[in-house]
């Protein structure tokens, strides 16, 4: 079945897949989820809402604020 693998990251990679294996769908979930949300560089809720309102100022600042 395939190549053998050698090193620290099949080997890891193997460990990880044997327990991800063992458990049930509804915590793959849960594991996917977290594992996405630390790896993935989607901004936090507070980074959303700074980046709003860095963005609201900014559009006063360069438009006329009695168009609101």
């Amino acid at each position: 079945m395939g190549h053998e693998m050698h090193g620290r990251t099949p080997f890891l990679q193997h460990y990880l897949m044997s327990i991800y294996r063992s458990l049930g769908w509804h915590n793959r979930v849960a594991v996917m989820h977290d594992l996405f949300r630390e790896l993935l560089p989607w901004p936090s809720q507070e980074a959303k809402h700074r980046l709003r309102d860095i963005l609201h100022r900014d559009f006063l600042d360069t438009h006329d604020a009695t168009l609101f």
